[in-house]
């Protein structure tokens, strides 16, 4: 089997290497993961370069590209150091999710944030006593007309100080089965009763962050899929999480 990158792909590494390496320079500190560096110049960089929604389809403003070229330019990114933190969530998870269960309506008003690298994104999923285990999740969202009222808390949420949106997970059915009753909200980091609290860690880093969400109204609209069909969705979301590239390096 022959390895070797075809010219094409030799040419968009080594300007991958070159834009990485530039902005790890223009860093105090080079990084040395893709969760830390939140550049928000930089995710529109990437955005002006076409390296972000790389292998989305055209019509919903991607790139159409294929996988290994979008493998090549952040492999080459990360390997550099590069700060990639501020665009990396809404590429790498939430704009696949918006693709795949998301309306017409909100692709068109939340895509191109995501591919012009303007709009930053954290996931809301792990909680106090629940960890990672989603059917332990107790945040609650409560229909009020045209709007859902959220309260509970998140942690470990990255990025979320620096992120303009948030992809929630949190229970809209509290009688359903413990894998039930869970739905996807996309809830604005700015909204009333929204408050952050960083999690600095033993380097200084305050990317980890506690979220409480105190009577967040959230506008009906932003309910994305299935109405308590989130555990499907998030299992698909979590394929893009663990099968990235920064898994690989």
């Amino acid at each position: 089997m022959d390895f070797v990158l075809g010219a094409d792909l030799e040419r968009l590494r080594d300007e991958a290497l070159e834009v990485g390496r530039a902005a790890a320079e223009r860093a105090e500190v080079p990084e040395d993961t893709w969760i830390t560096g939140h550049d928000r110049a930089f995710a529109e960089e990437l955005g002006k370069r076409g390296w972000l929604g790389m292998t989305w389809p055209t019509e919903h403003g991607g790139g159409g590209r294929s996988p290994l070229e979008r493998f090549v330019v952040f492999e080459a990114l990360i390997a550099t150091g590069a700060p990639i933190a501020a665009a990396w969530f809404a590429d790498r998870q939430m704009g696949p999710s918006l693709l795949a269960f998301g309306d017409d309506a909100q692709r068109e008003r939340w895509l191109p944030g995501i591919v012009g690298g303007t709009s930053m994104w954290c996931i809301g999923m792990s909680e106090p006593d629940a960890g990672s285990n989603v059917a332990g999740i107790r945040t609650r969202a409560v229909r009020d007309g045209d709007e859902w009222v959220v309260t509970g808390q998140k942690i470990w949420t990255s990025g979320a100080f620096d992120a303009d949106w948030c992809y929630l997970v949190c229970r809209t059915d509290p009688d359903a089965k413990p894998h039930e009753g869970l739905s996807d909200l996309v809830v604005d980091m700015r909204s009333p009763g929204v408050t952050i609290q960083p999690i600095v860690d033993a380097t200084g880093s305050r990317h980890f962050c506690e979220v409480f969400f105190e009577d967040v109204r959230v506008p009906a609209g932003n309910l994305v899929g299935e109405e308590n069909g989130s555990f499907r969705q998030i299992m698909a979301q979590m394929e893009h999480e663990r099968g990235g590239i920064d898994r690989l390096i």
